[in-house]
């Protein structure tokens, strides 16, 4: 009566092998699949923590830059440097002097990407700063004041000027010596 005894040894030995091991294997992918689910909600939840935090930095140091942008454009420095004929060439140099140690006083350079180089571009119609080397903008360093006269501002230039003062975040081609890279920029008009 009993059907197991109908089975020789060998087909005896291979269905309790299948009866010893399928609840073991049944474990194992149902380990596997709780396992992988665990496993996806974690790593997703890291993940969302991680651009939780990357946001929160970003927006760290970009209201770090605006701040100094602002520090740097409502200085007495830099509300000098407007082009003006009445002063002398000696006093236009002194005001670039000052403004180019200005902005190099809040330029940090550190290699690996984490560089911050503060730059100003002055419309100087006149060429009333002409001892001011005029360079094309590939060749401008990191940092500095750079003037320009009509028809050669930088192509992003008008851009930032519709914009009536308000930063923004640009990526720009070829911004310094190192042409090869691009640059992303925080960018922003003085229109008064």
């Amino acid at each position: 009566m009993n059907p197991l005894k109908k089975l020789n040894l060998k087909q005896q030995l291979i269905l309790l092998f299948l009866i010893m091991v399928s609840p073991i294997i049944l474990l194992n992918w149902y380990g596997n699949l709780k396992a992988e689910q665990i496993l996806k909600r974690h790593v997703t939840n890291a993940y969302v923590e991680l651009n939780k935090q990357n946001h929160y930095l970003i927006k760290r140091d970009i209201d770090t830059v605006n701040r100094i942008m602002t520090t740097i454009i409502q200085n007495p420095v830099t509300q000098q440097l407007i082009p003006d004929d009445k002063d002398t060439v000696l006093e236009r140099v002194n005001k670039y002097k000052a403004m180019d140690k200005l902005l190099g006083s809040y330029s940090l350079g550190v290699g690996g990407g984490e560089a911050v180089y503060y730059s100003f571009f002055v419309y100087d119609p006149d060429d009333l700063y002409s001892f001011v080397p005029k360079t094309a903008l590939t060749n401008i360093a990191d940092s500095g004041v750079y003037f320009f006269k009509e028809g050669a501002a930088p192509n992003w230039f008008d851009e930032v000027v519709e914009r009536k003062g308000k930063g923004y975040l640009k990526v720009i081609d070829h911004f310094a010596h190192s042409s090869e890279l691009k640059t992303l920029a925080h960018v922003r008009a003085v229109n008064n």
